[in-house]
């Protein structure tokens, strides 16, 4: 893969995390009513897997089915509680932990800060919230993507490193079964197809080689 395809899938890449990023939130209106979140998700899933964004229009229909508070109690019965947390959101939870903030959570925070991100601490998640981390593997493709346009071959090729790392040892191991969780514990269609969406693009779409 020469440089200028390297680049367009990465921005593909990119793009699909930072919209899962995004539907990995808390459902609001104008995010789940905006067609453009969807059309951008198909968009860039049509370049890295096909399958994927086949799966998208029908989230896209499946989303306008349920109201937003229909969505918001779902999404609160599945990754809240309030008795019982059936799918948790943390990754600290799918490595043998019981508790957040184990020493698995500091290893995310510790790589953060080595990728050269500091986590805010006035942010009101835990730092390995699935869609925290989700935003760090757009954070990584987003800045290599800028180094490599400005020359920094170097730096580029550090963040790449890290987004392998990072993805190989943590994110790719619990992110599967977070979506297989979801599907199991879930009759809401829209969140069904969500989680298919994001499972088979985390297992299917390969991080690609670094260009020479």
């Amino acid at each position: 893969m020469d440089k200028e395809d390297f680049i367009h899938s990465e921005h593909a890449r990119a793009s699909v995390f930072n919209v899962f990023t995004a539907l990995f939130c808390q459902p609001e209106e104008d995010l789940i009513r905006n067609d453009q979140v969807f059309d951008t998700l198909k968009l860039a899933l049509d370049d890295v897997n096909p399958d994927c964004s086949k799966i998208v229009g029908r989230m896209q229909k499946a989303v306008k089915q349920s109201t937003a508070q229909e969505l918001l109690i779902e999404y609160t019965r599945l990754f809240i509680g309030p008795f019982k947390t059936l799918v948790p959101p943390y990754s600290s939870l799918y490595f043998g932990s019981e508790t957040l903030m184990s020493d698995q959570t500091v290893w995310v925070v510790d790589f953060y800060k080595k990728a050269g991100l500091t986590f805010d601490r006035e942010t009101k998640e835990v730092p390995d919230h699935i869609a925290i981390e989700t935003e760090f593997m757009y954070w990584l493709i987003h800045n290599e993507i800028k180094a490599l346009d400005s020359g920094d071959r170097d730096r580029a090729f550090s963040l790449w490193e890290n987004q392998k790392e990072f993805f190989t040892k943590h994110y790719g191991k619990w992110a599967p079964e977070f979506c297989a969780r979801i599907s199991t514990e879930t009759e809401n269609e829209y969140f069904r197809l969500l989680s298919e969406c994001f499972g088979k693009f985390i297992t299917d779409v390969e991080i690609p080689e670094f260009p020479d």
